[in-house]
Protein backbone atom coordinates (compact mmCIF):
# COMPACT_ATOMS: atom_id res chain seq x y z
CA UNK A 1 0.00 0.00 0.00
CA UNK A 2 1.60 3.28 -0.98
CA UNK A 3 2.00 5.71 1.87
CA UNK A 4 -0.14 8.89 1.57
CA UNK A 5 1.39 11.86 0.31
CA UNK A 6 2.49 14.32 2.46
CA UNK A 7 0.86 17.76 2.56
CA UNK A 8 1.63 21.12 3.86
CA UNK A 9 0.18 21.84 7.25
CA UNK A 10 -1.64 24.93 7.95
CA UNK A 11 -4.17 26.81 10.67
CA UNK A 12 -5.59 28.76 8.10
CA UNK A 13 -5.32 28.74 4.04
CA UNK A 14 -3.59 32.00 4.63
CA UNK A 15 -1.14 31.22 6.70
CA UNK A 16 0.30 27.99 4.03
CA UNK A 17 2.99 30.52 3.25
CA UNK A 18 4.15 34.04 3.21
CA UNK A 19 4.00 34.25 -0.30
CA UNK A 20 2.64 36.88 -2.46
CA UNK A 21 -0.87 36.03 -3.28
CA UNK A 22 -1.64 35.50 -6.64
CA UNK A 23 -5.32 37.49 -7.20
CA UNK A 24 -5.62 36.80 -10.21
CA UNK A 25 -6.82 33.41 -9.51
CA UNK A 26 -9.90 32.40 -8.41
CA UNK A 27 -8.49 31.51 -5.00
CA UNK A 28 -6.90 34.63 -4.61
CA UNK A 29 -9.69 36.62 -4.87
CA UNK A 30 -11.63 34.33 -2.28
CA UNK A 31 -9.72 35.00 0.53
CA UNK A 32 -9.45 38.82 -0.33
CA UNK A 33 -13.03 38.90 -0.16
CA UNK A 34 -12.94 36.75 2.98
CA UNK A 35 -10.30 38.70 4.63
CA UNK A 36 -12.08 42.18 3.85
CA UNK A 37 -15.70 41.44 5.48
CA UNK A 38 -16.30 43.71 8.20
CA UNK A 39 -16.27 41.87 11.61
CA UNK A 40 -18.73 40.63 13.22
CA UNK A 41 -19.81 43.83 15.13
CA UNK A 42 -19.34 47.67 13.94
CA UNK A 43 -17.10 49.47 15.78
CA UNK A 44 -18.81 52.86 17.02
CA UNK A 45 -15.58 54.75 18.48
CA UNK A 46 -16.10 54.41 21.94
CA UNK A 47 -13.62 53.21 24.36
CA UNK A 48 -16.17 50.83 26.12
CA UNK A 49 -16.17 49.14 23.24
CA UNK A 50 -12.56 48.85 22.23
CA UNK A 51 -11.81 45.85 23.86
CA UNK A 52 -13.78 44.03 22.04
CA UNK A 53 -13.06 45.40 18.49
CA UNK A 54 -9.82 44.70 19.55
CA UNK A 55 -10.26 40.94 20.10
CA UNK A 56 -12.05 40.89 16.96
CA UNK A 57 -9.43 42.28 14.60
CA UNK A 58 -7.13 39.96 16.70
CA UNK A 59 -8.85 37.06 15.62
CA UNK A 60 -9.03 37.69 11.81
CA UNK A 61 -5.32 38.53 12.07
CA UNK A 62 -4.67 35.24 13.15
CA UNK A 63 -6.86 33.79 10.53
CA UNK A 64 -5.33 35.66 7.46
CA UNK A 65 -1.89 36.19 8.85
CA UNK A 66 -1.46 39.61 9.88
CA UNK A 67 0.24 39.41 12.58
CA UNK A 68 3.75 40.15 11.24
CA UNK A 69 2.48 43.50 10.03
CA UNK A 70 0.97 44.29 13.44
CA UNK A 71 4.47 43.22 15.47
CA UNK A 72 5.93 46.42 15.28
CA UNK A 73 9.24 47.39 16.64
CA UNK A 74 9.50 50.52 18.22
CA UNK A 75 13.49 51.41 17.10
CA UNK A 76 14.01 50.54 13.69
CA UNK A 77 17.90 49.82 14.17
CA UNK A 78 16.62 46.70 16.11
CA UNK A 79 13.84 45.24 14.21
CA UNK A 80 13.71 41.91 15.72
CA UNK A 81 12.34 43.25 19.38
CA UNK A 82 8.25 44.22 18.55
CA UNK A 83 5.56 44.75 20.32
CA UNK A 84 2.12 43.88 19.02
CA UNK A 85 -0.16 46.96 18.20
CA UNK A 86 -3.60 45.31 19.46
CA UNK A 87 -1.71 44.52 22.94
CA UNK A 88 0.80 47.42 23.36
CA UNK A 89 -1.31 50.15 21.47
CA UNK A 90 -0.44 52.69 24.33
CA UNK A 91 3.27 51.91 24.50
CA UNK A 92 3.40 52.85 20.24
CA UNK A 93 2.98 56.04 18.93
CA UNK A 94 2.01 56.66 15.87
CA UNK A 95 5.40 57.92 14.23
CA UNK A 96 6.78 54.67 15.01
CA UNK A 97 3.78 52.73 13.40
CA UNK A 98 4.32 54.95 10.82
CA UNK A 99 8.20 54.46 10.61
CA UNK A 100 6.90 50.37 10.38
CA UNK A 101 4.49 51.01 7.57
CA UNK A 102 7.41 53.00 5.49
CA UNK A 103 9.48 49.84 4.86
CA UNK A 104 6.98 47.75 3.29
CA UNK A 105 3.81 49.44 2.31
CA UNK A 106 4.91 50.74 -1.27
CA UNK A 107 6.21 47.70 -2.17
CA UNK A 108 5.08 44.37 -3.80
CA UNK A 109 5.62 42.23 -0.90
CA UNK A 110 3.16 40.42 1.20
CA UNK A 111 3.25 42.42 3.90
CA UNK A 112 1.72 45.50 1.81
CA UNK A 113 -1.18 42.82 0.83
CA UNK A 114 -1.97 41.98 4.28
CA UNK A 115 -1.70 45.90 5.26
CA UNK A 116 -3.94 46.75 2.40
CA UNK A 117 -6.72 43.70 3.63
CA UNK A 118 -6.04 44.97 6.95
CA UNK A 119 -7.27 48.75 5.76
CA UNK A 120 -10.26 47.68 4.35
CA UNK A 121 -11.77 45.33 7.25
CA UNK A 122 -11.03 48.22 9.08
CA UNK A 123 -13.12 50.39 7.26
CA UNK A 124 -15.88 48.37 6.54
CA UNK A 125 -15.92 47.42 10.13
CA UNK A 126 -16.92 51.17 11.36
CA UNK A 127 -20.33 52.57 11.87
CA UNK A 128 -20.98 55.96 9.87
CA UNK A 129 -20.47 58.02 12.87
CA UNK A 130 -17.02 56.65 13.65
CA UNK A 131 -16.08 56.67 10.06
CA UNK A 132 -17.01 60.28 9.86
CA UNK A 133 -14.60 61.27 12.73
CA UNK A 134 -11.45 58.86 11.67
CA UNK A 135 -11.89 60.50 7.76
CA UNK A 136 -10.51 63.40 9.56
CA UNK A 137 -6.95 62.14 10.30
CA UNK A 138 -6.81 60.55 7.10
CA UNK A 139 -3.63 62.68 6.42
CA UNK A 140 -2.16 59.84 9.46
CA UNK A 141 -3.00 56.90 8.32
CA UNK A 142 -1.95 57.71 4.40
CA UNK A 143 1.84 57.13 3.55
CA UNK A 144 3.15 58.74 0.21
CA UNK A 145 0.23 57.70 -2.34
CA UNK A 146 -1.14 55.21 0.12
CA UNK A 147 -3.63 54.33 2.40
CA UNK A 148 -2.41 52.37 5.63
CA UNK A 149 -4.01 49.64 7.42
CA UNK A 150 -1.94 49.53 9.91
CA UNK A 151 -1.52 53.32 10.65
CA UNK A 152 -5.36 53.55 10.60
CA UNK A 153 -5.72 50.71 13.36
CA UNK A 154 -3.83 53.36 15.33
CA UNK A 155 -5.59 56.10 14.61
CA UNK A 156 -8.91 54.36 15.69
CA UNK A 157 -7.32 53.36 18.83
CA UNK A 158 -6.15 56.70 19.68
CA UNK A 159 -9.26 58.82 19.16
CA UNK A 160 -11.29 55.96 21.11
CA UNK A 161 -9.24 56.67 24.21
CA UNK A 162 -7.08 59.73 26.19
CA UNK A 163 -3.63 58.42 26.23
CA UNK A 164 -2.15 60.16 29.34
CA UNK A 165 -0.89 59.78 33.11
CA UNK A 166 -4.52 60.98 33.92
CA UNK A 167 -5.49 58.22 32.32
CA UNK A 168 -3.46 55.14 34.03
CA UNK A 169 -4.65 57.04 37.72
CA UNK A 170 -7.86 56.92 36.77
CA UNK A 171 -7.74 53.21 36.14
CA UNK A 172 -6.36 52.54 39.13
CA UNK A 173 -8.96 54.48 41.18
CA UNK A 174 -11.52 52.29 39.67
CA UNK A 175 -9.91 49.43 40.33
CA UNK A 176 -9.42 50.49 43.91
CA UNK A 177 -13.40 51.07 43.90
CA UNK A 178 -14.72 47.48 42.54
CA UNK A 179 -16.68 47.37 45.38
CA UNK A 180 -18.93 50.32 43.95
CA UNK A 181 -19.15 49.19 40.97
CA UNK A 182 -20.50 45.53 41.54
CA UNK A 183 -23.10 47.56 43.76
CA UNK A 184 -23.94 49.53 40.54
CA UNK A 185 -23.49 46.64 38.00
CA UNK A 186 -26.65 44.84 40.01
CA UNK A 187 -24.23 42.11 41.42
CA UNK A 188 -24.24 41.15 38.01
CA UNK A 189 -20.98 38.96 38.69
CA UNK A 190 -20.21 38.37 34.59
CA UNK A 191 -20.45 42.15 33.81
CA UNK A 192 -18.77 43.00 36.87
CA UNK A 193 -15.88 40.38 35.82
CA UNK A 194 -15.80 41.88 32.19
CA UNK A 195 -15.24 45.28 33.49
CA UNK A 196 -12.87 44.63 35.25
CA UNK A 197 -10.56 42.85 32.11
CA UNK A 198 -11.59 45.93 30.81
CA UNK A 199 -9.60 47.79 32.97
CA UNK A 200 -6.82 45.11 33.60
CA UNK A 201 -6.21 45.56 28.99
CA UNK A 202 -6.19 49.32 29.72
CA UNK A 203 -3.65 48.99 32.13
CA UNK A 204 -1.41 46.89 30.02
CA UNK A 205 -2.00 48.43 26.58
CA UNK A 206 -0.53 51.45 28.40
CA UNK A 207 2.23 49.41 29.79
CA UNK A 208 1.02 49.86 33.78
CA UNK A 209 0.11 46.87 35.88
CA UNK A 210 -1.87 47.21 39.71
CA UNK A 211 -0.20 45.09 42.36
CA UNK A 212 -3.48 45.35 44.68
CA UNK A 213 -6.21 43.44 42.39
CA UNK A 214 -6.96 40.40 43.73
CA UNK A 215 -7.86 42.17 47.40
CA UNK A 216 -10.19 44.97 45.91
CA UNK A 217 -11.71 41.14 43.98
CA UNK A 218 -12.36 39.89 47.42
CA UNK A 219 -13.53 43.36 49.01
CA UNK A 220 -15.98 43.12 45.81
CA UNK A 221 -17.36 40.07 46.11
CA UNK A 222 -17.89 40.08 49.84
CA UNK A 223 -20.23 43.53 48.84
CA UNK A 224 -22.80 41.04 46.90
CA UNK A 225 -25.74 41.00 48.17
CA UNK A 226 -26.03 36.88 48.33
CA UNK A 227 -25.15 35.30 51.30
CA UNK A 228 -24.33 31.81 50.17
CA UNK A 229 -22.24 33.33 47.40
CA UNK A 230 -20.30 35.30 49.89
CA UNK A 231 -19.93 32.65 52.31
CA UNK A 232 -18.03 31.32 49.09
CA UNK A 233 -15.73 34.12 48.50
CA UNK A 234 -14.70 34.36 52.52
CA UNK A 235 -13.47 30.25 52.22
CA UNK A 236 -11.35 31.17 49.02
CA UNK A 237 -10.09 34.34 50.93
CA UNK A 238 -9.33 31.90 54.01
CA UNK A 239 -7.49 29.44 51.67
CA UNK A 240 -5.59 32.58 50.13
CA UNK A 241 -4.67 33.51 53.64
CA UNK A 242 -3.28 30.09 54.60
CA UNK A 243 -1.13 29.97 51.82
CA UNK A 244 -3.03 28.72 49.08
CA UNK A 245 -2.14 30.68 45.67
CA UNK A 246 -5.00 31.94 43.71
CA UNK A 247 -4.19 34.59 40.80
CA UNK A 248 -7.10 37.26 40.08
CA UNK A 249 -8.15 35.43 37.19
CA UNK A 250 -8.88 32.05 39.38
CA UNK A 251 -10.72 34.10 41.59
CA UNK A 252 -12.73 36.02 38.68
CA UNK A 253 -13.25 32.35 37.44
CA UNK A 254 -14.65 31.10 40.42
CA UNK A 255 -16.67 33.59 40.99
CA UNK A 256 -18.17 33.45 37.72
CA UNK A 257 -18.84 29.64 38.72
CA UNK A 258 -20.34 30.17 41.06
CA UNK A 259 -22.89 33.08 40.28
CA UNK A 260 -24.22 31.06 37.12
CA UNK A 261 -25.12 27.80 39.22
CA UNK A 262 -27.07 29.89 41.35
CA UNK A 263 -28.99 32.00 38.79
CA UNK A 264 -29.37 28.41 36.93
CA UNK A 265 -30.98 26.82 40.27
CA UNK A 266 -32.83 29.87 40.92
CA UNK A 267 -30.93 30.60 44.11
CA UNK A 268 -29.07 34.00 43.22
CA UNK A 269 -30.54 36.25 45.91
CA UNK A 270 -32.96 34.06 47.36
CA UNK A 271 -33.60 35.66 50.78
CA UNK A 272 -32.48 33.42 53.48
CA UNK A 273 -34.56 31.92 56.33
CA UNK A 274 -34.56 34.82 58.29
CA UNK A 275 -35.58 37.44 55.59
CA UNK A 276 -38.14 35.18 54.59
CA UNK A 277 -40.02 36.13 58.23
CA UNK A 278 -39.13 39.32 57.71
CA UNK A 279 -40.98 39.10 54.53
CA UNK A 280 -44.06 37.44 55.71
CA UNK A 281 -44.18 39.71 58.27
CA UNK A 282 -43.91 42.74 56.64
CA UNK A 283 -46.57 41.11 54.68
CA UNK A 284 -48.70 40.59 57.35
CA UNK A 285 -48.34 44.14 59.05
CA UNK A 286 -49.07 45.98 55.91
CA UNK A 287 -52.38 43.98 55.17
CA UNK A 288 -53.20 45.01 59.18
CA UNK A 289 -52.46 48.72 58.81
CA UNK A 290 -54.45 48.96 55.30
CA UNK A 291 -57.44 47.01 56.90
CA UNK A 292 -57.15 49.54 59.70
CA UNK A 293 -57.08 52.29 57.78
CA UNK A 294 -60.31 50.93 55.35
CA UNK A 295 -62.57 50.41 58.73
CA UNK A 296 -62.13 53.07 61.05
CA UNK A 297 -63.83 52.33 64.75
CA UNK A 298 -67.02 53.94 65.22
CA UNK A 299 -68.26 54.76 61.69
CA UNK A 300 -67.94 50.90 60.05
CA UNK A 301 -66.17 52.92 56.81
CA UNK A 302 -63.35 55.82 56.34
CA UNK A 303 -64.61 58.84 57.72
CA UNK A 304 -64.58 61.66 59.58
CA UNK A 305 -66.53 60.19 62.35
CA UNK A 306 -63.75 57.41 62.68
CA UNK A 307 -60.92 59.86 62.17
CA UNK A 308 -61.91 62.07 65.19
CA UNK A 309 -62.70 59.69 67.61
CA UNK A 310 -58.99 58.26 67.02
CA UNK A 311 -57.48 62.06 67.43
CA UNK A 312 -59.79 62.04 70.73
CA UNK A 313 -58.46 58.50 71.98
CA UNK A 314 -54.31 59.68 71.35
CA UNK A 315 -54.65 63.05 72.46
CA UNK A 316 -51.82 63.85 74.97
CA UNK A 317 -50.29 60.81 74.35
CA UNK A 318 -46.99 60.69 72.71
CA UNK A 319 -46.39 59.95 69.12
CA UNK A 320 -45.01 55.94 68.77
CA UNK A 321 -43.51 54.85 65.22
CA UNK A 322 -44.94 51.52 63.97
CA UNK A 323 -42.38 49.00 64.50
CA UNK A 324 -41.70 48.29 60.19
CA UNK A 325 -40.73 52.55 60.14
CA UNK A 326 -37.54 51.25 62.02
CA UNK A 327 -36.41 48.12 59.95
CA UNK A 328 -33.86 49.24 57.71
CA UNK A 329 -34.09 48.03 54.27
CA UNK A 330 -31.08 44.73 53.35
CA UNK A 331 -28.56 45.76 51.05
CA UNK A 332 -29.84 46.15 47.66
CA UNK A 333 -33.67 46.44 48.78
CA UNK A 334 -35.49 49.72 47.59
CA UNK A 335 -35.34 52.34 49.99
CA UNK A 336 -38.90 53.49 48.77
CA UNK A 337 -41.91 51.70 49.37
CA UNK A 338 -45.31 52.55 49.49
CA UNK A 339 -47.69 51.58 52.93
CA UNK A 340 -51.85 52.62 53.00
CA UNK A 341 -51.69 54.34 49.60
CA UNK A 342 -48.62 56.49 50.91
CA UNK A 343 -44.58 56.87 49.66
CA UNK A 344 -42.27 56.49 52.42
CA UNK A 345 -37.96 56.78 51.97
CA UNK A 346 -35.33 55.33 54.45
CA UNK A 347 -34.00 58.26 55.52
CA UNK A 348 -30.04 57.81 57.00
CA UNK A 349 -30.21 60.66 59.54
CA UNK A 350 -33.38 59.52 61.33
CA UNK A 351 -33.10 55.96 60.37
CA UNK A 352 -36.74 55.53 59.64
CA UNK A 353 -39.05 55.03 57.06
CA UNK A 354 -40.18 58.71 56.48
CA UNK A 355 -42.30 60.77 54.11
CA UNK A 356 -39.16 62.39 52.75
CA UNK A 357 -35.94 61.47 51.22
CA UNK A 358 -32.01 61.58 52.88
CA UNK A 359 -31.08 64.38 50.55
CA UNK A 360 -34.16 66.21 51.49
CA UNK A 361 -34.11 66.00 55.11
CA UNK A 362 -34.27 68.86 57.46
CA UNK A 363 -33.30 67.23 60.53
CA UNK A 364 -36.04 67.65 62.60
CA UNK A 365 -36.82 65.48 65.54
CA UNK A 366 -33.71 63.19 65.27
CA UNK A 367 -33.48 61.29 68.64
CA UNK A 368 -30.72 59.37 69.83
CA UNK A 369 -31.16 55.13 69.55
CA UNK A 370 -32.03 55.12 73.05
CA UNK A 371 -34.67 57.81 72.73
CA UNK A 372 -36.07 55.97 70.03
CA UNK A 373 -36.14 53.29 71.74
CA UNK A 374 -38.13 54.60 75.01
CA UNK A 375 -40.25 56.50 72.73
CA UNK A 376 -41.96 52.79 71.46
CA UNK A 377 -42.23 51.77 74.77
CA UNK A 378 -39.90 49.18 74.10
CA UNK A 379 -41.41 47.78 70.64
CA UNK A 380 -38.04 48.61 68.76
CA UNK A 381 -35.13 46.35 70.70
CA UNK A 382 -32.62 47.28 68.02
CA UNK A 383 -32.62 47.86 65.00
CA UNK A 384 -30.52 44.62 64.11
CA UNK A 385 -33.47 42.55 65.12
CA UNK A 386 -36.59 43.53 62.70
CA UNK A 387 -37.62 40.16 62.88
CA UNK A 388 -38.47 40.77 66.65
CA UNK A 389 -39.68 44.37 65.60
CA UNK A 390 -42.04 43.16 63.24
CA UNK A 391 -43.55 40.54 65.39
CA UNK A 392 -44.12 42.72 68.28
CA UNK A 393 -46.15 45.29 65.63
CA UNK A 394 -48.19 43.01 64.80
CA UNK A 395 -48.75 41.61 67.83
CA UNK A 396 -49.56 45.31 69.18
CA UNK A 397 -51.68 45.46 66.39
CA UNK A 398 -53.78 42.81 66.80
CA UNK A 399 -53.95 43.90 70.07
CA UNK A 400 -55.56 46.92 69.20
CA UNK A 401 -58.02 45.46 66.98
CA UNK A 402 -59.44 42.93 69.71
CA UNK A 403 -60.12 46.24 72.36
CA UNK A 404 -62.06 47.79 69.56
CA UNK A 405 -63.97 44.91 68.74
Amino acid sequence: MAAAAQVPFALAPALLDNNVIDYSTAAGVKLYGKATEPLKDLYDGNEADLGLFLQQVKTRAEVFGWNHVLAVPPDLANPDETLDLIQHYGELTLEQVRAFAETYVNNQSRAAQDDAQLYQCLRKSLTKEAETNIVLFQEDYTIGERTCGLALLKVIVREAYVDTNATILHIREQLNSLDMHIVKLGYDIEKFNSKVKTYQRGLAARGAITSDLLSNLFKAYKAVSDSEFVDYIKYQETKYDDGETITPERLMHLALNKYKMRVEKGLWNAPTGDQEKIIALEAQLEKLIKARGKQQPGTGKSGTKGKTKAKQQNKGKPYVKPAWMLVAPQPGEPTKKTVDSKTYWWCTNHKSWCRHSTDKCKGRNIKQPQQRLQANEGAQQNEAEPTLQLSQALAHLAEAESDEE
